[in-house]
Order: structure tokens, then C-alpha cells, then sequence
């Protein structure tokens, strides 16, 4: 069975409740996704989350629907401190729960372990986040 590297295939080990920090941190990169998902789609549209091989890769989407994310901003989206307006007339607006780091977070644990992070966006096909993670043989 393929295994993220640096990973454990168990969140325990045998006998302890003490979990592995690196399945923690990938748990925290989901969490960050399904909480912009949920912060910023259309509450009315279901998010889709897809986990699945690919190549040497597993991948993982969290795909929701609402207005897409402006083209300007999808350059800057995984820096720190950086936040998108839910619409257009109210650019200096702030959630009230957000800090804008959510997304800087999850982009560097990925990159710690490997991997990649991107996001596609439209009103087409909504807002996508697909993160690529290495995965190693036994």
C-alpha cells in the first residue's frame, strides 16, 4: 500500500495515544481547505472533497461553488495575510474570523512534505484547491 513519505500508515502507534506530528499537519491542510471551502463557496452547493492516487502522487481536491476568485488575487492567495473580498463592492471587507493565513499555512506544510498546492477558479466549475503529496513504496 502506498504511503505519503514522512508519513506513518497509522495515526497511532501501536499502544499510545500519541499521534504522529506529520499526520497532524496534513489533517491541518484539510481542515484550512474545508474551512475556506466553507467560508467562501455558496452555502447552498454541497464541497466536494476527492482523495485519490495519481502517478506518484496521492492528491487531494476540495472543490466548492460561489463566485470565483479573482484572477489578480490567484497570485497572491498563498502568501501570508492575504484575503479576498467576497464581492466586488466591499474590496476592503474582513471576515471576521479570518487572520488570511489559513492558506499560507497549508501551501508551506505541503511544500515541508513535498508537495504541491494549486487552486483553479471559476464560475464555471467553481473554486478548486488540489494538493499533490510524494508517496513512497514499501
Amino acid at each position: 500500500m502506498p504511503r505519503i513519505r514522512g508519513c506513518a500508515s497509522s495515526t497511532r502507534e501501536p499502544g499510545s495515544s500519541r499521534r504522529f506530528s506529520t499526520w497532524a499537519r496534513i489533517h491541518q491542510v484539510l481542515i484550512n481547505l474545508l474551512n475556506n471551502a466553507v467560508q467562501h463557496g455558496d452555502a447552498g452547493s454541497p464541497i466536494l472533497l476527492a482523495v485519490g492516487p495519481e502517478h506518484d502522487t496521492v492528491r487531494l481536491v476540495v472543490q466548492s461553488r460561489g463566485a470565483p476568485i479573482p484572477p489578480e488575487a490567484l497570485q497572491v492567495i498563498f502568501n501570508p495575510l492575504v484575503q479576498v473580498a467576497k464581492s466586488k463592492s466591499e474590496p476592503n471587507e474582513r471576515p471576521s474570523r479570518s487572520l488570511g493565513l489559513g492558506l499560507f499555512i497549508a501551501g508551506e506544510i505541503v511544500l515541508a512534505h513535498g508537495g504541491s498546492i494549486e487552486v483553479s477558479s471559476s464560475a464555471e466549475t467553481g473554486t478548486a484547491f488540489s494538493v499533490r503529496l510524494p508517496v513512497s513504496r514499501p
